[in-house]
């Protein structure tokens, strides 16, 4: 028999307030609730992620029956922090806005302070609304601030700023803000939970900022924590395994990367099921290795099944969903089904629409792909709207964009060869060589390059 299965039953109690015998009842059927709480924290904390959220929506339940206000605020926490870890956003944030209404009625600020931390850890994770997040963020602050907190959920609330900061490209502030949220960890004597998830973003902002090095002691520090503290197949210990794969695929290691990638996912899919944010992550960073490695059939696999599971579990305007159409397109284009690549390509670019504003990267990025599978097709004239878009946008960027400028020009000139525009194709491929004569590196497309020249006719476009 379960914890909570093992209480009195609700009916059974009489309603609060006739007697101090009711009282006395009353009381120790919120005890014991709350020990069921702090079982099911224990539980998550160990990873036994299923469990642990049945226990808590139990409590939850019988709380809420019960008619204690600070009992139910708490269980309504848990559970929403809960269902946040396993990627059911919308039903983490009805939960987590519930507690905060009921704890905000009885004067509650500490458990209405957790609730706003919460939030804006989850909103620093669903990377959609900058402004969501930091409206979140000041309302944590706030409360944090008149209630005095400076220790690990200051800790947590500066960890979910961070990865906002990481998501608009803000590295270096990043850094400092987890560095600064491990430091309070120390201090205060945190959990070990929390510093691990610390020191896992904290090294992704120093990949971000290119200082490999540092970036990865600071993985093999959250490595060493995890195997002190968690079990072999807490979540956590996959999140920081996955991450370290995708730095060590980065820096061409694709073989130990796929280790990585594939021990992360196993432990995923145990913990959460098969369909769930994580399990998508694993599956759009192995579609990245499996591609490294020229195993397109395997990469093709990942790809689809990353995209089946954010179709079910993201908000349709999450950016996650647009990268993971972005990389079925790119498969099937390096498979030569440019066909199927252009769908793909174009459902990428309808949500990139909505929700990046205009002359973002990754949208020029999104009208680059879907104009080179154009090319493939001979769609000339189609192909050339979307260089048309992608052109200025790489330009304005400067160093950044010099890259996807470089792609636009060579697939431009082949369109404009494709519409008979011999003259303008000439001047796409020159434009490209002034830029690869900028690299000694590249000496190779810069010879494709000149060979594109010599073939063009002799006439005008």
């Amino acid at each position: 028999m379960g914890v909570v299965e093992a209480l009195p039953p609700i009916d059974g109690c009489r309603a609060p307030g006739d007697d101090d015998g009711d009282m006395v009842e009353k009381t120790g059927l919120v005890d014991a609730l709350r020990r069921a709480l702090i079982a099911a924290r224990v539980q998550a904390a160990a990873g036994m992620r299923r469990e642990a959220l049945r226990l808590a929506e139990q409590v939850r339940a019988r709380a809420e029956a019960v008619g204690d206000p600070g009992l139910q605020a708490d269980a309504l926490l848990t559970v929403g922090r809960m269902r946040a870890e396993d990627g059911e956003i919308a039903a983490a944030e009805s939960n987590l806005l519930a507690a905060i209404d009921v704890a905000e009625a009885r004067g509650l600020d500490d458990t209405v302070a957790s609730g706003w931390v919460a939030l804006a850890t989850v909103a620093a994770r669903l990377q959609v609304d900058p402004e969501r997040m930091r409206e979140r963020a000041r309302r944590a602050q706030a409360l944090l601030d008149r209630i005095g907190d400076s220790g690990p959920r200051r800790a947590t609330l500066l960890n979910a700023l961070g990865v906002a900061a990481v998501a608009e490209g803000r590295h270096a502030e990043a850094v400092r803000l987890h560095r600064e949220a491990f430091e309070r960890l120390r201090f205060a004597g945190g959990p070990p939970l929390e510093s691990i998830r610390t020191l896992q973003s904290l090294a992704n902002a120093l990949e971000a900022l290119g200082r490999h090095d540092e970036a990865l002691a600071r993985f093999g520090e959250a490595q060493r924590l995890g195997a002190e503290h968690l079990g072999p197949r807490h979540p956590q210990r996959a999140r920081v395994a996955h991450d370290l794969g995708v730095l060590l695929l980065g820096s061409g290691e694709p073989g130990r990367a796929r280790e990585l990638l594939e021990a992360a996912l196993a432990i995923w899919t145990d913990t959460y099921g098969s369909v769930c944010v994580e399990c998508g992550r694993a599956h759009s960073s192995l579609m990245g290795q499996a591609s490294a490695e020229g195993e397109l059939g395997r990469a093709e696999h990942h790809a689809r099944r990353a995209l089946a599971i954010y179709r079910q579990v993201l908000p349709g305007d999450h950016p996650d969903l647009a990268a993971a159409l972005v990389n079925l397109g790119a498969v099937l284009h390096w498979r030569g089904d440019f066909a199927g690549a252009v769908p793909a390509y174009g459902e990428a670019l309808r949500l990139q629409e909505r929700i990046l504003p205009e002359g973002h990267l990754h949208r020029a990025i999104t009208e680059s792909n879907l104009g080179e599978s154009l090319v493939a097709l001979q769609r000339h004239a189609e192909a050339l709207q979307r260089f048309a878009a992608a052109e200025p946008v790489a330009r304005a960027a400067g160093q950044p964009g010099e890259e996807l400028l470089l792609l636009v020009l060579r697939n431009k000139a082949k369109a404009l060869q494709g519409t008979g525009e011999v003259g303008a194709a000439r001047v796409a491929l020159e434009q490209a060589r002034a830029l690869l004569k900028r690299d000694p590196g590249r000496a190779q497309e810069l010879a494709e390059v000149e060979q594109a020249l010599a073939q063009l006719p002799v006439r005008a476009g």
